[in-house]
């Protein structure tokens, strides 16, 4: 596919601290022909200043100023206002691997024209970019493939898929398909996901983990809880559900099951929200737990039944108590990995 285009879309909104390492980070990896849009909205830090000092530093380099507010907002104006024949996605508080991503974009000019959407592998760093998990649905030993039974392996595997930022997206293939971020909600990465997958796209694989997902910087909404970050989350599950199993996709079962899962695991954050909205939260379960009978996943179906006979609040504080051990002991395992020079 040669004379590709890339446009990389960066929201920027109170990253000050994290913008510049971003781009040092993604600019070397960009070709002479690519974009890099930094979408900045109203911040009151200085990081509209630091994208607007990195604009006049670099011709390849593009400030936007958000028709509205929030992360969907700024992705989709970043779309509209994109050049680039294929989009990757970028947090601004996140970076990446240059030399991966330099890897990656030159497998592009290569691959099929059919190809609209490339998964890769990414990794989850603390904020200094020490190493928490590598994040493997792929699998080290696929360096480049378009073969497309590998999607059903991957979605099998239980982790999360659906961040934006993991794949690169054809320009023309969402534009076709309307596929936009919806605007006013959190999560908004499951319902974009949702709408990619139930277009069915020609897929290309990629291991390359270019991608550094940062955790822990205590200000992000990711490390908040609230009941509308709780809603949000399982309302796009449930709608994932639904909306999919209206397809003829063939990997519909595992991305129900993915879906499914996703629902179960936020029931944890059920009792670590302010007490004031917890039986909200546990009421939201009452009413969305028929989304469990949907799909052929043993482990959904004998979940569904559980919540119909035991008191959701005792369930969430079980799921709370599983997820503060598996934390506890992942801090552990690496902790002796670093001891031991891994």
């Amino acid at each position: 596919m040669k004379d590709l285009m890339l446009s990389i879309i960066i929201p920027v909104y109170n990253i000050g601290p994290w913008i510049d390492r971003c781009v040092e980070s993604v600019l070397p990896a960009v070709p002479e022909n690519g974009e890099v849009l930094l979408v900045v909205g109203n911040s009151f830090d200085d990081s509209n200043t630091r994208c607007e000092t990195w604009e006049k530093k670099n011709a390849r380099i593009k400030v936007l100023h958000q028709s509205g507010r929030g992360l969907a907002d700024a992705r989709n104006c970043g779309v509209v206002n994109s050049r680039g024949t294929f989009l990757l996605y970028i947090d601004g508080d996140d970076f990446v691997d240059t030399a991966q991503l330099k890897w990656l974009l030159g497998q592009l000019e290569n691959m099929d024209s059919r190809v609209q959407v490339v998964m890769t592998d990414y990794r989850m760093t603390d904020t200094s970019g020490s190493l928490i998990e590598e994040i493997n649905q792929i699998g080290s030993q696929i360096a480049f493939s378009e073969d497309q039974s590998l999607l059903l392996q991957a979605l099998k595997k239980k982790k999360c898929f659906w961040n934006v930022w993991r794949y690169l997206y054809r320009w023309d293939f969402l534009a076709d398909n309307k596929i936009v971020f919806l605007e006013n909600t959190l999560s908004e990465d499951m319902d974009y996901t949702t709408q990619v997958f139930a277009a069915q796209p020609v897929f290309a694989f990629a291991h390359c983990p270019f991608y550094r997902y940062c955790i822990g910087r205590g200000d992000s909404l990711m490390d908040r809880p609230s009941l509308k970050r709780l809603e949000d989350t399982v309302t796009h599950c449930v709608s994932g559900v639904l909306r999919m199993k209206e397809t003829d996709a063939p990997y519909v079962s595992a991305f129900v099951a993915q879906y499914q899962f996703e629902y179960l695991l936020n029931l944890a954050l059920c009792v670590e929200l302010p007490e004031e909205d917890q039986q909200a939260a546990f009421a939201l379960y009452r009413a969305t737990r028929s989304v469990l009978r949907e799909g052929c996943d043993g482990t959904a179906r004998l979940f569904s039944y559980i919540l119909h006979i035991c008191p959701i609040p005792i369930l969430a504080e079980t799921f709370h108590i599983t997820k503060m051990l598996k934390r506890v002991f992942k801090g552990s395992h690496r902790r002796t990995m670093i001891e031991k020079g891994y």
